[in-house]
């Protein structure tokens, strides 16, 4: 709090002697932010490659700052097809906390290079050898929901294959 008194500026300081939680969530969104902004200095200029390489290489960056050891497990490719976030990557610095990471820096690569909304930008962090990855998947469907959606969502698909 602060309090003014004759003009000057003192501090009232309350002390507490409990540690600042930490809240992993909020650093996965920085990352997912990190990855949008970089790829959003291309939007709009046709060059999807670009917006790949600025919003992979922002995410991973920012997964190193994070205290975990993380495995990718869900990447953008294998090791010798993709240069960063591939799969069996380790991710983060290193700490105690061990996890499976499924990334997809920008969903809609070709939407940003040419100015378009609907890309995303995915992070999903589990309990080591808790995501499953089948080694044959060509597209995961993904959903965003807002606060008041607050049970698990069921897909079907219609006659023209869409969900």
């Amino acid at each position: 709090m602060f309090f003014l008194e004759r003009g000057q500026l003192n501090m009232k300081i309350k002390h507490s002697h409990q540690p600042i939680e930490r809240n992993i969530a909020m650093e996965l969104v920085r990352v997912t932010e990190a990855a949008a902004m970089a790829a959003a200095r291309y939007l709009g200029r046709g060059d999807k490659t670009l917006v790949d390489e600025a919003a992979v290489a922002a995410m991973r960056y920012s997964l190193g700052y994070i205290q975990m050891d993380g495995i990718v497990v869900i990447g953008e490719g294998e090791k010798d097809q993709a240069p960063m976030l591939y799969i069996g990557e380790r991710i983060g610095d290193g700490s105690d906390l061990q996890v499976d990471i499924a990334v997809d820096p920008i969903d809609g690569t070709t939407l940003v290079a040419r100015g378009l909304p609907g890309a995303i930008s995915v992070v999903a962090l589990a309990a080591k050898g808790t995501i499953h990855c089948p080694m044959q998947f060509v597209y995961m469907n993904k959903i965003v929901t807002g606060p008041e959606s607050q049970r698990p969502h069921r897909y079907q698909r219609s006659g023209n294959g869409k969900t």
